[in-house]
């Protein structure tokens, strides 16, 4: 048994516990020698500024020659030249770069390295380098040795833990930051995972098998407190439904990930797989049995609430909604087989919550919306030191494809059923997606995005989205 670490004691941040365990790598076994040790500096440097310029604004205009942007461009970035005078001609080639020092710094085997790695993984991928880099998975090129770097790692950290004993407060210090890297592993393995053909490999030792979400602090509605209670605890509340949120967000990864290869040409699947939808179906009743009522309040209540709270509640409930919307939408290949006659309730269920989550996100970006652009992209999400850990993986891709997902649901249900009484209300979800997807041009990083994702729903979608958007000229 560890000792307790007062939490107003220690308090630590990612970089911190990375800087933390490489400083002791001498102590379990992992010595490096001083050209390893500057690459992986150099390689955590470069992977922090890409990931930061990301959240800069987007402009194509020259930079202004005092700028510090400028100079940096114009001269050196970290010693070495960059060429570009605009801001996304900047982020461009520090995305490059970091790309170049990452892969000198395969062969590295250090916790900065593996941050460098994962901090990478988060940052949106510039479109010059679709064009310029001829090679599959851009995304998430460097993710897989990051993870496996980390097991390496973890083995010999626990080892030397374990030598220490149980009550060394270097020990619990070291586990306590162990446990830190491996929680933005599994972030990034989950998300990957959720949007992408990505496989979960990584275990996580340090959640339940069982869903606990039952004894997650979320209050049940009716909600009676004061708005003040609500805005100090809804950063805990959202921290602690976290775990389950991502243990449920796997599930549906594995589920999306298997089903294609199991499926043939008659729509038949093997024994166990309707059993294994239903659990993530199961999950997600769970889950939003508690969640969908106080996120509906809390949005309610949204421009009164802190950016903290803000930042942790859309944390929380835009990617839970995408989560959702990937299970409705791999289940929905099947409801046109002979899977639909056999188990009709199951279908009805997901594309029901299909439904509410896309409306949700709707709801959720109206919000954000209203909001002046300085608060609604703050520049916490990239560059605060002080960022919560639940906000880690918010990055401009995951909301690009959470809009995306929405959208394309509405639309989808909106042709399917032309005439409907819930025509007015889809175009107004379809129109205020749309607007969310735009709005997230005003950075670097989210222009990258958005614009793939741009393009891919008008190629499909134009007419659709095109009948639905609307402006504000008044002449």
């Amino acid at each position: 048994m560890r000792p307790t670490l007062p939490l107003d004691t220690f308090k630590i941040t990612l970089l911190g516990c990375i800087r933390f365990l490489d400083h002791f790598g001498g102590l379990y076994g992992n010595t490096l020698s001083p050209a390893a040790r500057k690459r992986s500096d150099r390689a955590l440097k470069a992977a922090l500024q890409a990931f930061a310029l990301q959240w800069m604004p987007n402009s194509e205009s020259p930079l202004d020659p005092g700028d510090p942007l400028c100079k940096s461009s114009a001269e050196t970035l970290n010693g070495e030249p960059l060429g570009s005078s605009s801001l996304l001609g900047v982020y461009t080639d520090a995305w490059f770069r970091a790309r170049s020092i990452l892969r000198e710094a395969i062969s590295v085997r250090s916790f900065r390295v593996v941050c460098a790695f994962f901090i990478f993984d988060g940052i949106a991928v510039p479109s010059k380098a679709y064009v310029t880099l001829n090679e599959p998975h851009l995304e998430h090129e460097f993710l897989s040795l990051g993870l496996r770097k980390l097991q390496e790692l973890d083995r010999l950290v626990n080892q030397y833990c374990d030598n220490l004993g149980p009550f060394s407060q270097y020990g619990a210090l070291a586990e306590a930051s162990l446990s830190l890297v491996r929680w933005c592993g599994y972030i990034r393995e989950t998300g990957a995972a959720l949007t992408t053909d990505f496989q979960c490999t990584f275990p996580a030792p340090f959640f339940n098998s069982e869903p606990s979400t039952s004894g997650v602090s979320i209050p049940e509605g009716p909600f009676h407190h004061t708005l003040p209670y609500l805005d100090h605890n809804l950063p805990d509340i959202c921290r602690k439904a976290a775990g389950d949120a991502f243990r449920i967000w796997r599930e549906i990864a594995n589920v999306k990930n298997s089903l294609p290869r199991l499926v043939d040409g008659a729509f038949n699947l093997p024994p166990g797989s309707f059993e294994t939808i239903s659990s993530a179906i199961t999950a997600i009743e769970q889950f939003n049995h508690s969640f969908r009522p106080f996120i509906n309040h809390c949005r309610e209540n949204f421009s009164d609430l802190s950016i903290p709270s803000r930042i942790s509640l859309v944390s929380l409930a835009m990617p839970w909604d995408l989560g959702v919307l990937v299970l409705a939408d791999t289940v929905q290949v099947f409801a046109h087989g002979l899977c639909r006659y056999s188990h009709p309730a199951l279908f009805s269920c997901i594309q029901s919550y299909g439904n509410e989550a896309a409306s949700s996100v709707a709801s959720t970006i109206g919000c954000m919306l209203l909001l002046p652009t300085e608060e609604r992209f703050n520049l916490q999400n990239g560059l605060g030191a002080e960022v919560p850990i639940i906000a880690y993986h918010v990055t401009p891709g995951i909301m690009s494809a959470t809009l995306e997902r929405a959208v394309e649901h509405v639309v989808k249900l909106r042709l399917s059923s032309p005439g409907d009484s819930d025509d007015m209300l889809q175009d107004h979800q379809i129109d205020r997606l749309m607007k969310g997807l735009v709005s997230l041009d005003v950075t670097i990083g989210g222009s990258q995005t958005a614009g793939v994702a741009m393009q891919s729903l008008m190629h499909k979608y134009g007419d659709a989205i095109s009948e639905c958007w609307t402006c504000d000229f008044e002449t």
